[in-house]
């Protein structure tokens, strides 16, 4: 597992070339040893990888099956909210708000279930971009604004790949609504809890 490791940190430092030559290596290995988790990590990364670099055909290829696999019935498995997240970053880049939005939603939910607070921040960085989409600009300031007091709170600060979405949500809500504004409804945000974001 020591190169699944590897590529998720090539993954967050913004090393996509990295990420995506040790996740192959993973795969490799793993179809020789019939390792299935280690397949696994290695098609999340591999995913995420091609949708951060642009792919997003092969990102919805490589994570949609992943999702299709979770039984519904059961726990939900520890990887699941970054599951969605990513497809919900490939609904949002796509155009597709509405998708996008419910994908984020259905992965925060699933952070909360299982008490993962970085998937929590993820979840509500992704909405923050499907609101943007949306046209929901101060929504999405308030989102940012939970997310960073979470991140603040359980020292969970971002890495260059996290910080990319944060900036591109950020920078379309500060647009929007102006800096005073975005300042207003950030600090509002923060206030607010992650479960604050789901529909009631």
């Amino acid at each position: 597992m020591r190169l699944g490791w590897l590529a998720w940190i090539s993954l967050q430092r913004g090393l996509y070339a990295e990420a995506r030559e040790y996740g192959e290596r993973v795969l490799a290995l793993a179809a020789e040893r019939g390792r299935q988790p280690a397949a696994l990590m290695a098609e999340i990364v591999l995913g995420l990888t091609d949708r951060r670099t642009g792919d997003l055909d092969a990102a919805e290829a490589r994570l949609r099956p992943i999702l299709v696999s979770v039984d519904g019935d059961a726990t939900p498995p520890l990887f699941l909210p970054l599951v969605q997240v990513g497809l919900g970053h490939v609904a949002e880049l796509r155009g597709d708000a509405p998708g996008a939005l419910r994908l984020h939603r259905e992965a925060l939910d699933v952070a909360l279930r299982i008490d993962a607070p970085r998937d929590e921040a993820f979840s509500l960085e992704g909405m923050a971009a499907a609101l943007c989409l949306a046209g929901r600009h101060a929504e999405a300031a308030r989102c940012l604004g939970t997310a960073a007091h979470l991140r603040a709170s359980r020292n969970l600060s971002p890495g260059p790949a996290e910080r990319a979405d944060i900036d591109r949500a950020a920078t379309a809500a500060r647009d929007a609504l102006g800096p005073a504004a975005y300042k207003a409804e950030h600090e509002r945000g923060a206030r607010q809890t992650p479960a604050d974001h789901l529909p009631s």
